[in-house]
């Protein structure tokens, strides 16, 4: 157990030394709360919390504490009510923090407008917390308004200390603004904390953009330790496998990813590339058509099984499929082979599956990216645009 482990336990356990001798003291009750809180006991704060209100109802600080724990909880319905008591009808005045929990417990229940009302709120009754503009930046991102992001996060990145919200910008500007901005704020998250996972999260994808491979590989392993359930870095590794060949391996990453974000389509289509590579083209088909079922105008869903097709012998379906994937993106890669297939192969199966098994690391063209590049980059951006989520509360 870590030092700062053992003196936040031992100032709990003085803390409930104190309350065996004095059980109606609500200080104390909330001031232990707050600390189990802290320690991750979130059964024993809700209880002091729960004594202190039932010796004092009117505690305005126990109920905020209450509100800030059933965040913790994930009981953002209940949360919001407890917030909401704050605030007077008449005159709509409340403490700012009260005001930026509220949209927190918003944020959270996918009530963007409000809950961005809420931040705006609050920043203007004068809170000063740089989490108050990131959520900003988030509720802008799930109402379409990508382009004020970029002003939101330099207000949540001035004068920030904290190296969790540093790295969090540092996330977003890579999925929404450009890559070289945010591999300097990440930079500046890792100087304070060589662990901060979401900067790693950036840094390894800037070296798997520059297909720098190996040198990728053990920031994604280090990630992977400290947050076992991360879906951008599992993600990553499973491109790590399959630019490496263990293709069995990366088809059990995709399926584990997309346990976590099952509605990203471009992780799909990933997917269904690793079991061309397997040569279970079954597979492949059916992974094709459940990215369809979730979104049917991603054009590389298409040019991905427009290639099964053609690997099949199918070929009117092939190019019905990759006519389909062209006409929703014309700089598409999937329709590119297919057709590649189609043209070289005239639709003969076992030569077709030859060529696509040395076709991942090669290009169709002069000026095009390999298979392998192409499919890593697609799913990283097309995850990144498509999985809008909060992170889970801290």
């Amino acid at each position: 157990m870590a030092e700062t482990d053992l003196a936040l336990n031992e100032r709990i356990n003085r803390f409930r030394g104190f309350l065996d001798v004095d059980p109606e003291n609500v200080s104390l009750l909330i001031d232990l709360g707050d600390l189990e809180h802290k320690a991750g006991h979130l059964e024993e704060a809700e209880q002091c919390l729960q004594r202190a209100l039932g010796i004092q109802p009117d505690s305005d600080k126990a109920l905020s504490r209450l509100g800030n724990l059933m965040i913790s909880q994930l009981r953002f319905a209940e949360a919001e009510a407890v917030f909401r008591s704050f605030i007077v009808p008449s005159s709509g005045a409340a403490d700012p923090a009260l005001l930026h929990n509220l949209g927190i417990t918003l944020a959270y229940q996918d009530r963007w407008q409000e809950a961005l009302d809420a931040f705006i709120e609050a920043r203007d009754a004068g809170i000063q917390e740089s989490e108050n503009a990131l959520f900003q930046a988030y509720c802008l991102i799930n109402l379409g308004r990508v382009e004020e992001v970029e002003g939101t996060l330099i207000s949540a990145l001035e004068g920030c200390e904290d190296d969790r919200l540093i790295g969090r910008a540092a996330l977003l500007q890579m999925e929404y603004l450009d890559f070289e901005t945010a591999l300097q704020t990440a930079e500046q998250a890792l100087a304070r904390n060589p662990d901060n996972v979401d900067a790693s999260v950036v840094t390894s994808s800037w070296l798997m953009e520059k297909q720098e491979v190996d040198e990728a590989a053990p920031q994604i392993t280090r990630i992977l330790e400290i947050e076992p359930d991360n879906h951008r870095a599992l993600l990553n590794l499973a491109l790590v496998q399959m630019y490496n060949q263990e293709i069995p391996s990366a088809i059990d990453t995709f399926q584990r990813v997309l346990e976590l974000t099952p509605r990203v389509v471009g992780t799909w289509v990933a997917l269904g590339w690793a079991y061309i590579a397997n040569n279970d083209l079954r597979s492949a088909e059916q992974t094709f058509k459940k990215g369809l079922e979730i979104d049917r105008n991603f054009g590389e869903t298409h040019g991905g099984l427009a290639t099964v097709y053609a690997l099949q012998g199918r070929l009117d379906d092939s190019r019905r499929e990759a006519k389909l994937a062209t006409g929703l993106n014309k700089g598409g890669f999937g329709a590119v082979y297919a057709n590649s297939l189609v043209l070289e192969q005239r639709g003969k199966h076992d030569a077709a599956v030859r060529l696509l098994g040395g076709a991942f690391k090669r290009s169709p063209g002069p000026n095009a990216p390999t298979l392998i590049d192409a499919i890593a980059k697609y799913s990283r951006r097309q995850a990144a645009r498509q999985d809008k989520r909060l992170p889970p509360p801290t």
